[in-house]
């Protein structure tokens, strides 16, 4: 699906902040109330926008994010596996040194739990981890 300018500036607001109101919207677009509305419905629709969510200051409350990189010997399997570990907050296909990327987001002590259990299944040839420390 093509987006115009005025679609690309709608999806930047939404996710730098997706509580942002329609008014402070329409207000940045030019547009009216209504016709922001209407574009948000339309993406949403279309499959553009999938959720809108909320980022938690994950050291505020004790969680920590890792990121996980593997070689599936057998990615159905491998994907259905972690599909329902705990904690598994984003699962992707991915091209290059690995083929499948975990993030894991959860209570500092659970975190190394849940890689390590990635990391010892029979489906996954290899993997890698690395906790962020701190966003930029």
């Amino acid at each position: 699906m093509p987006l115009d300018g005025k679609d690309i500036t709608l999806l930047r607001m939404l996710r730098e902040n997706s509580r942002v109101s329609l008014k402070n919207m329409a207000q940045e677009l030019g547009m009216s109330e209504t016709a922001v509305k209407k574009r948000i419905e339309n993406l949403k629709k279309k499959g553009v926008i999938r959720k809108f969510t909320v980022e938690i200051n994950e050291r505020v409350v004790g969680f920590a994010k890792a990121i996980v990189c593997l070689d599936a010997s057998d990615s159905e399997r491998a994907i259905a596996f972690i599909k329902k570990l705990p904690f598994v907050s984003s699962l992707s296909l991915s091209s290059g040194s690995h083929n499948l990327v975990v993030e894991i987001e959860g209570p500092e002590g659970l975190v190394q739990g849940v890689f390590e259990r990635i990391k010892k299944s029979r489906f996954v040839k290899k993997a890698c981890c690395s906790v962020i420390v701190r966003r930029l």
